[in-house]
């Protein structure tokens, strides 16, 4: 993950700027793009501060795991999709989070082995 620069950095090329420096003589002398000198400048004119936004998530997940894990085990038949109506969230979100919990599922269980009826040479009605 990129870190933030740093505040004395972002206060010193903004002081430069200010003080009469322009964008390109800013960005070879600090060694920043001209275009993070602009959002820098754009961020203390409207918040007053040049102080990064926090990124990632909030902490919090919309998926409570331990619950997902007990619906995987009372309904192993159940789709993405039939999970996502439950959990109210999108389908890769059930996908993500069991993939976190390494939860693997089998995609048909008819016959053992993975291998459908089909396959196997079995005709319906026999």
């Amino acid at each position: 993950m990129v870190k933030a620069y740093s505040i004395d950095l972002r206060q010193a090329v903004i002081s430069y700027v200010e003080g009469g420096g322009k964008l390109s003589q800013a960005s070879k002398l600090f060694g920043v793009t001209t275009r993070t000198i602009y959002s820098w400048k754009k961020r203390k004119e409207s918040t007053g501060d040049v102080i990064p936004r926090k990124t990632g998530s909030p902490g919090k997940r919309k998926i409570d795991y331990d619950k997902l894990l007990e619906y995987v085990k009372d309904h192993p038949d159940a789709t993405l999709h039939e999970m996502a109506r439950v959990f109210e969230v999108w389908p890769s979100a059930i996908e993500k989070a069991l993939k976190k919990m390494d939860v693997t599922r089998k995609k048909n269980r008819l016959l053992p082995g993975g291998v459908s009826g089909k396959a196997r040479g079995v005709r319906s009605g026999d």
